[in-house]
Formats: structure tokens, C-alpha cells, sequence
């Protein structure tokens, strides 16, 4: 996981650290970073939609689910 957040753009990885890693709310990791609460909101976001494939990987193959399909 950590090589995998190393990967990150600078501030994704340093929101998604302070929300997931530090268990901090949004709107105190926004006031620390000088940002608004929507903005990290979205950082966190794009971190998970960045590191879900890497971290699949990662997981035993009994608990990855398949993709959902669009058409259902």
C-alpha cells in the first residue's frame, strides 16, 4: 500500500493520508492543507480510484469481485 500511495500526485496522497491513515475528518485535513473540505473530498476520491486496480492486485483471489456491469 505504501508503494502504491508513493505513486500518488503530492497532495492526493497527502489528503488521502490524513483521512485514511490519520482517521482525520475532511474538514480538518482541509484546514491543515489550506484547502476546502470538497476539495479533499475529491483528492480522497481520486486516490481510491488510482490505487483500487494496484491494491486488486494485492488481494487473494477468492475476494475480488468481478466488474459490474454498466448494462445491469
Amino acid at each position: 500500500i505504501d508503494a502504491a500511495t508513493e505513486r500518488l500526485p503530492p497532495q492526493v496522497a497527502k489528503a488521502f493520508h490524513f483521512v485514511y491513515g490519520l482517521d482525520m475528518p475532511c474538514v480538518e485535513a482541509a484546514k491543515i492543507m489550506g484547502l476546502s473540505a470538497s476539495t479533499v473530498r475529491g483528492y480522497v476520491k481520486q486516490a481510491c480510484e488510482l490505487l483500487r486496480p494496484q491494491l486488486l492486485d494485492l488481494a487473494p483471489p477468492s475476494s475480488r469481485r468481478p466488474p459490474q456491469s454498466e448494462t445491469a
